[in-house]
């Protein structure tokens, strides 16, 4: 048992070194995550380590800075340079869609397995019964959502979802096509198609590219709404 306890710790301390020298080398960077748009598997004022180490793969959550007038956005003239972390759904060549909320990236369903949050609409009297199985739940995120006196939109994870009672009524909220400027698919020549953040594609990624979605669905300001993310752009991948 000593042995092993000596192994553990030896073990610990290299990987702490390696970190600390990633971390003082600037090839391992430590963020903050400011907002909940990966929640539930990266949530708001969490911190993660990135490192440049790592070859982004699909699936993996990575940083990437996205100054709009080197994207194929067509805000070109927004000279912000912001960085964000979302999970890489589809590189170059790949077949992207979406259909009730579910992903398919190549004709596979690629949120099988995960745990993602989506918005429900749910009756406003079993707000406290929701409320106190997870404190996280929001109801009413978005104001501008009109849903009526008696529901309100609720932001749930999948995990979660599966533990509520069935006196719990809910039913899965598609969020509105955003017409506005800076609204879902407007970066792709105004979304004539009436694309939604739910329903989508097909659409391929083009070349040196990657399409990027936060686990929080309904949420996260990903390629639904800034466009295809050049891989040059992307900093690191999670650890």
């Amino acid at each position: 048992m000593g042995k092993l306890i000596r192994l553990l710790l030896i073990f610990s301390g290299s990987a702490i070194g390696l970190i600390l020298i990633g971390v003082f080398s600037g090839a391992v960077q430590l963020y903050t995550i400011p907002t909940a748009a990966n929640s539930p598997n990266i949530n708001r004022d969490q911190r993660i380590f990135i490192t440049r180490f790592k070859k982004p793969a699909k699936g993996d959550f990575v940083a990437f800075v996205n100054p709009y007038s080197d994207t194929l956005m067509a805000f070109t003239n927004r000279s912000l340079v912001l960085q964000y972390v979302y999970r890489l759904c589809a590189r170059e060549n790949d077949v992207v869609e979406m259909q009730q909320s579910v992903l398919f990236v190549n004709g596979k369903n690629f949120d099988s397995g995960r745990n993602l949050s989506h918005y429900y609409l749910a009756r406003k009297k079993d707000l406290s019964v929701l409320m106190a199985m997870d404190k996280t739940i929001n109801a009413d995120v978005y104001n501008d959502y009109r849903t009526g006196d008696s529901t309100t939109i609720v932001n749930i994870a999948d995990h979660m979802v599966k533990q509520i009672p069935d006196s719990i009524i809910l039913k899965k909220y598609h969020v509105p096509s955003d017409t506005s400027r800076y609204g879902i698919f407007m970066w792709d020549s105004g979304n004539p198609q009436g694309w939604t953040t739910d329903d989508f594609g097909p659409l391929t990624v083009p070349k040196g590219c990657c399409f990027v979605l936060g686990d929080n669905r309904s949420v996260a300001l990903d390629s639904r709404y800034v466009g295809f993310i050049k891989m040059s752009n992307i900093r690191g991948v999670k650890l």
